[in-house]
Order: structure tokens, then sequence, then C-alpha cells
């Protein structure tokens, strides 16, 4: 009876540990959650995010293209390198270190959002 009291309890905290690893920051802030991985999983949903919402506008754009998006698709590919490189880059100093992935990812989060706004801007002038 014992092991099994003993196995139930360890079960409910690892299940109410499992829980709070899951936590969300209030309003995307990621700097306000406790742990690294918090951080960094956090920062990752951030970047989904946005790149959901570029993948959005390039197939707006892309509608408003007079050759169906070819040229933009492009430049696109080579600005995808470029974002992949210039985060590894700004994160390369602290390689190794627990904080590498987030200042890799506020880079990505960085030039992700600048380049929605251009986008946005482009498809306002093409409609």
């Amino acid at each position: 009876m014992k092991r099994f009291l003993f196995g139930t309890l360890l079960t409910i905290l690892f299940l109410l540990s499992s829980c709070a690893v899951k936590k969300i920051a209030p309003k995307g802030h990621c700097d306000r959650l406790d742990s690294t991985y918090d951080i960094n999983m956090c920062m990752k949903q951030k970047m989904d995010a946005l790149d959901t919402e570029m993948e959005k506008l390039i197939k707006e754009i892309k509608y408003y293209s007079e050759d169906g998006g070819n040229a933009f698709q492009a430049t696109q590919e080579i600005w995808l390198k470029y974002r992949e490189t210039q985060s590894k880059y700004e994160a390369s100093i602290y390689e190794g270190g627990t904080i590498q992935f987030s200042i890799y990812a506020d880079c990505y989060i960085r030039l992700t959002k600048h380049r929605i706004e251009t986008i946005r801007v482009m498809i306002s002038e093409a409609k």
C-alpha cells in the first residue's frame, strides 16, 4: 500500500511539474519567465507565430504580383538565408552558452518583424 501511495504521489508531482513548464508569459513577454527552457520555448512560439503571419502576407503579395510572385519569391529566398545567417552570427559569440538560443531567437524575431512590415508596405502599394 505504501508503494502505491508513493508511486501515486510521484506521478502527481510529475504531472504538476509538467504543467508548470508549459506556462506562457503574459502577453508573450518571454523575459518575464523564470527558466531558460521556458524563455526558449516562448521565443520559439513567437518565431513560429511570426513565420505563420509572414506566410499569409507572402500569399497575398503573390496574388497582387504581375508575375505570380516569382520575383518576390526569389528575393524572399535570399532574405530567408540572410535572416538565418545573421541570427546565427549574432548568437555565435555565446556558442555553447545557455543564452545562445535566446540571442538567435531575438535576432530572428527582430528581422522577421521588420520583413513583415516591409511586405505590408509592398502589399499596400500593389493594391
